[in-house]
């Protein structure tokens, strides 16, 4: 797929956050008004919560040819793009930085948070398959055909790589920004403008390098975005089904853990394209 010159839009993608905003917080701002709490699913925030990916499938359609429609879903559904060895790395560095998180946590005196949770949801099938599907869809599948299936090609055809990431990073982060004010979200217990907030916000930003570097060393393979998305919700999460936030301490430390995760990530591979060379940069620049 090496030189392959791949349809962009000149355009930067505005319409697309102008749609992805406006349909998610026309849901969620009655939500605060009306001072409801969340408790389970509801198919208006769920709704809310996939309009990135609905914005991105509709506005590809509408702006593409049959070929690049047809490229579009491939990089959906394709395995093949991503690998064994990028498959290792989705799958296993999270996993692998939360236990280095906590590792060094408890080193410095922090407290292991309670495991009782993520133990049963681990030993348990139902709970397990429940859990995880739960993290697919609600995050990953409804958002990533959209912040990287849409827009952010068209943040790297203006920008390098790094800064791509990172607008994209500070857009995707605000987009949560009701949710902090809806009761019985996780947003919510973080509490807004907190230094649980900021960590937060830092950790969205350091993803959205991360699912980049991914991205572009899997021939742009959106599938692999998602599965980084659910990774990191999966991970993370599995410590938190409580609802309450880790202590100060312990969510600054595994923040840190990401972002030097991050920064390594643009120290050996360049901020120009966070790729390896044997993927070439023009193949997420290119365009018509």
């Amino acid at each position: 797929m090496r030189g392959r010159r791949t349809y962009v839009s000149p355009k930067f993608p505005w319409l697309f956050f102008g749609m992805t905003y406006g349909l998610s917080w026309g849901i969620w701002v009655p939500y605060i008004l009306l001072g409801k709490t969340v408790d389970g699913p509801v198919p208006a925030l769920v709704f809310a919560c996939s309009t990135p990916s609905l914005a991105g499938m509709l506005l590809t359609h509408l702006t593409s040819d049959n070929i690049h429609r047809e490229d579009f879903w491939k990089r959906v559904v394709s395995f093949k793009l991503i690998g064994s060895g990028w498959f290792a790395v989705i799958f296993c560095l999270f996993p692998f930085l939360l236990a280095l998180g906590l590792l060094t946590d408890n080193l410095f005196g922090g407290a292991l948070p309670p495991l009782g949770e993520a133990w049963q949801t681990l030993t348990q099938p139902a709970a397990l398959l429940l859990y995880l599907g739960a993290n697919l869809i609600g995050g990953p599948f409804g958002e990533e055909l959209g912040w990287r299936g849409f827009a952010l090609d068209r943040f790297q055809k203006k920008w390098s790589a790094l800064v791509a990431s990172l607008v994209l990073g500070i857009i995707w982060a605000a987009w949560h920004l009701p949710l902090f004010f809806i009761k019985g979200t996780p947003q919510q217990g973080l509490g807004f403008g907190t230094f649980l907030f900021w960590l937060w916000c830092l950790q969205v930003v350091c993803l959205s390098v991360l699912t980049t570097w991914v991205y572009n060393n899997t021939h742009r393979s959106i599938l692999s975005a998602v599965f980084m998305h659910f990774m990191f919700n999966s991970t993370y999460g599995l410590i938190q089904q409580s609802g309450q936030p880790l202590p100060q301490g312990t969510f600054a430390i595994n923040t840190g853990i990401i972002a030097a995760a991050a920064v390594i990530v643009i120290g050996v591979c360049g901020a120009n394209s966070l790729t390896f060379q044997y993927v070439g940069h023009e193949e997420v620049t290119s365009a018509h």
